[in-house]
């Protein structure tokens, strides 16, 4: 199976920016969303809820913000499948490590502070039908800060 990594940080981070708006942004802690994108139309829509159809012109995205960023920034991921999937992406996007079960990944990405506006990243997923359906967990370390729990789910 195949699944599709895009990272982005220009243009997804300006509406994804905009459209995860949570009261801890107000008080400036760290935060990680995750928002689903349809991506049909020139500009993405930010949708309610965290489920997406893979048969749908659709991205899952993680946006990280209220960060402590450095020059060189770290984030990595680690990624729970619901079942045995495989992740391919350039090595010059992120670094995928596997476990043996084919199910859980760790996904690592150098980040510079100029591919950060407003101090945000954002790594985008898209699915195909050769994804596993079901529910997707996500934890996440961007430099010293971890997110634990950050869960999504694929639908036919």
């Amino acid at each position: 199976m195949k699944k599709q990594l895009i990272f982005s940080l220009g243009l997804m981070a300006t509406f994804a920016a905009s459209a995860v708006e949570t009261p801890a942004d107000s008080d400036n802690s760290p935060i990680a969303a995750l928002r689903v994108f349809d991506i049909s139309g020139t500009n993405a829509k930010a949708l309610e809820g965290n489920e997406l159809s893979r048969s749908k012109p659709r991205e899952v995205c993680l946006l990280v913000g209220n960060v402590p960023v450095q020059d060189s920034n770290t984030l990595v991921q680690y990624l729970q499948a619901p079942a045995k999937t495989k992740i391919e992406m350039p090595a010059n996007m992120a670094k995928v490590e596997a476990e043996n079960n084919g199910q859980n990944f760790l996904i690592s990405k150098t980040i510079t502070k100029a591919e950060m506006p407003n101090n945000r990243a954002v790594f985008c997923w898209r699915f195909t039908k050769k994804d596993p359906l079901g529910e997707y967990k996500l934890d996440v370390q961007f430099n010293d800060i971890v997110f634990k729990g950050l869960k999504f789910k694929v639908l036919k």
